[in-house]
């Protein structure tokens, strides 16, 4: 027992010593040696030759173009839903050739082309539920087949987000799309 009792009371004192020896090996720092004038002086011309040069920025405020829906009574910013509206002159500079390449670029629809047996065309799913019934044109309600296939005619193609019943009657709850 007594040589147990001799390594337990070791150990501290060996810890002890150990962090005592790691303190003392670790390396001093002290404080940097005083810079010289000339060097000082050599920052203070580089510095001086940095701000020189000037920059003169002339700008001008680009005009906003803002997009309102037709069938809509209130500005779009005090709708409660969210609305998405991708005008003609954006179909056209991104070369979005088909209503479903403008949806595409829209954030919460999906495509599932002959998926369920749901038949012709493609499934459109806004925020996870069909909304092949749910696309409107100028506010009729129409599967939009026939005018799918080109985006030349089109002014703008708005997306409601959100339960459509509020907007335009019976619906999903995913929302609709008005061409």
């Amino acid at each position: 027992m007594s040589g147990l009792s001799s390594r337990s009371s070791a150990a501290p004192a060996f810890l002890a010593l150990s962090c005592v020896g790691f303190i003392a090996s670790a390396p001093a720092y002290a404080a940097d040696k005083p810079v010289d004038a000339a060097k000082t002086h050599m920052v203070d011309d580089q510095e001086k030759q940095l701000n020189r040069d000037e920059i003169v920025v002339n700008g001008k405020t680009v005009p906003a173009t803002t997009l309102e829906s037709p069938k809509a009574t209130r500005s779009l910013l005090d709708t409660t839903q969210t609305v998405t509206i991708i005008g003609d002159q954006t179909i056209r500079k991104q070369n979005l050739l088909t209503l479903r390449d403008v949806l595409q670029t829209i954030p919460g629809i999906t495509f599932g082309a002959g998926e369920g047996g749901g038949g012709y065309g493609d499934s459109i799913n806004l925020r996870g539920y069909s909304a092949n019934n749910d696309i409107t044109i100028d506010g009729v309600r129409d599967s939009a087949q026939y005018s799918r296939s080109e985006t030349f005619n089109l002014q703008q193609v708005e997306v409601y987000n959100g339960a459509n019943s509020v907007f335009g009657g019976g619906g999903s709850v995913g929302g609709t799309i008005n061409l």
